[in-house]
């Protein structure tokens, strides 16, 4: 033991908590002491326990055989034996027997001597059993005692106060709302403990008559009062549905379901979201109920928030369904672009009816309006047809394997497509003779169809007509279109044929027909071959 002056020295350097006295700090000291001294007696008391057990089960497993008769029976059965041998007559073989019967009977009064040992041996084990036991129970009700009373003069020096001003109420909970009491892991008791400045402790047990579980709360009366009416608050809790739209639960679910769980913090609410806060299939496009449990009053309250005007808006903006691969972009990148600059909105694409979904509140959802009517600009195509009606044009696009084309592919990223095939129409009186479909998106559509009308119209500028007549087609072109291919090559200029209008008058394109026709009419060979320029 430390000497008084030492025990005055430490007393000295011990700090005081705020509140506190000198006489608090020194019985708490004790009481934790005293504790502890506690804690390791019932642990020693309870090793004890299990070497009983152990001797208990190997005095069991030990015990004798248990003889049926007792003592004065077996020493009444000797001496009947014993005076039936002495005095009858009996053959020496029935005699041994007799001596036989006598011998097991004195063993039997042996084996229950030994028996009654082990059996004493036993009972003393079971009461030195029981007599632990109660000192567990005993030791237990202490160490409650004693943490209760260390709990009570931590929360005096916590709170500033004085032991003797604390006051204690006793609360029955029914069994149904233990759980919600406590909370997962004992948060929300934890929690109550913090905010009201009060120790509570729940009992494990329900009473058996009403079912209901007593809380023993601990603190100043201010604390207390604040206590009952939070236990107040959830013993009156009900558990209601509440169904909400797809825009309030893209904004109560986002960031991680950052709004619910400031929603459930602020009104002391439990909110459970059917089907997970997780987007699927199944909630697409659907309402979902939130089963909240809480005060009616809070419940109330939720309500009015989620179908306030400010609260969440959505849009739907039309989608060509075949065209949504490219709204959402490669690995979805169009959409996380989107997200990245409206980070307070949630966008969705409902591909069965071809919608462009926006969720969030009504200025960010019109914030957001605006960039998603801009990348559609960049995304989405459209289309343009321009008409050709002149054959040299035609062939002017398609000169060198179609090189203007390409240029205004790679110019403009831009598709074309070229049909040339059946009744195309006419246009401003003439006949259709090609269709170009430009497509691309709205941002480069124009320019590139403008490419295409200009080079059309340099080609206008440049264009020089010869007719000639259908016979001498064949010779101008030379066999295979040699002499076309070398007037290209020489004078790099693009030659075309023309077909001839179906409307007029049929007329001879064989040479044969017109020299048919010509020696009808007297004609010389040669002025025919004059005629025709055919050399």
């Amino acid at each position: 033991p430390a000497s008084p002056r030492a025990a005055r020295r430490r007393e000295r350097c011990t700090p005081l908590p705020p509140g506190g006295t000198m006489a608090e700090v020194n019985v708490l000291a004790l009481m934790r002491e005293r504790l502890e001294e506690a804690q390791n007696e019932r642990e020693t008391v309870r090793e004890q326990l299990k070497r009983l057990e152990n001797d208990i089960q190997g005095c069991m497993k030990r015990m004798p055989r248990r003889v049926r008769e007792n003592q004065e029976q077996l020493e009444d059965k000797m001496r009947q034996l014993e005076y039936k041998r002495t005095t009858e007559s009996m053959s020496l073989q029935d005699e041994k027997n007799l001596l036989r019967e006598i011998d097991n009977a004195k063993k039997s009064i042996k084996d229950l001597h030994t028996a009654q040992e082990a059996m004493d041996v036993l009972n003393s084990k079971r009461d030195q059993r029981s007599a632990c036991y109660d000192r567990v129970r005993t030791l237990s009700s202490a160490l409650q005692e004693l943490t209760a009373g260390i709990k009570r003069v931590e929360l005096a020096q916590r709170l500033g106060v004085t032991s003797d001003l604390l006051e204690s109420a006793d609360v029955k909970v029914p069994g149904a709302k233990a759980g919600e009491l406590v909370g997962r892991g004992g948060q929300n008791l934890r929690r109550l403990q913090e905010e009201c400045g009060v120790t509570a402790r729940l009992e494990s047990k329900p009473d058996p008559e009403d079912g209901t579980v007593d809380l023993h709360l601990e603190g100043t009366p201010e604390g207390l009062a604040l206590a009952l009416e939070s236990v107040r608050r959830v013993v009156a809790t009900v558990t209601r549905e509440v169904s909400v739209t797809p825009a309030q639960r893209s904004m109560l679910v986002k960031n991680r379901a950052a709004l619910l769980q400031e929603l459930c913090s602020v009104l002391n609410v439990r909110i459970d979201v059917r089907g997970g806060v997780r987007r699927n299939e199944e909630t697409q496009g659907k309402n979902t109920i939130l089963d909240v449990t809480g005060v009616p009053d809070a419940i109330a309250a939720l309500e009015a928030h989620l179908n306030s005007p400010d609260f969440a808006a959505e849009e739907r903006l039309p989608l060509d369904v075949e065209q949504i691969g490219r709204v959402v972009g490669k690995g979805g990148e169009n959409i996380k672009k989107l997200q990245t600059a409206y980070p307070a909105v949630d966008f969705d694409v409902d591909r069965d009816h071809g919608k462009f979904v926006i969720r969030g509140t009504p200025l960010e959802v019109s914030r957001a309006r605006i960039g998603v009517l801009a990348m559609f600009e960049e995304v989405l195509e459209v289309e343009e047809v321009i008409k050709i009606t002149n054959s040299a044009h035609l062939s002017a696009l398609l000169d060198k394997q179609g090189e203007a084309l390409k240029a205004v592919r790679s110019e403009h990223e831009a598709r074309l497509d070229l049909e040339r095939e059946g009744d195309l129409g006419t246009e401003n009186g003439k006949r259709v003779v090609a269709l170009i479909k430009v497509r691309a998106p709205v941002a480069r559509l124009g320019p590139a169809a403008q490419s295409i009308r200009d080079r059309i119209a340099v080609c206008d500028r440049e264009l020089v007509r010869i007719e000639v007549m259908c016979v001498a087609v064949p010779a101008i072109f030379g066999k295979g279109g040699s002499n076309i291919k070398r007037m290209r090559e020489e004078h790099g200029v693009i030659i075309d044929y023309e077909q001839p209008d179906p409307a007029a008058a049929a007329k001879p394109r064989l040479l044969r027909e017109v020299v048919g026709l010509k020696v009808e009419k007297g004609v010389r060979d040669e002025d025919l071959l004059e005629g025709f320029n055919i050399h």
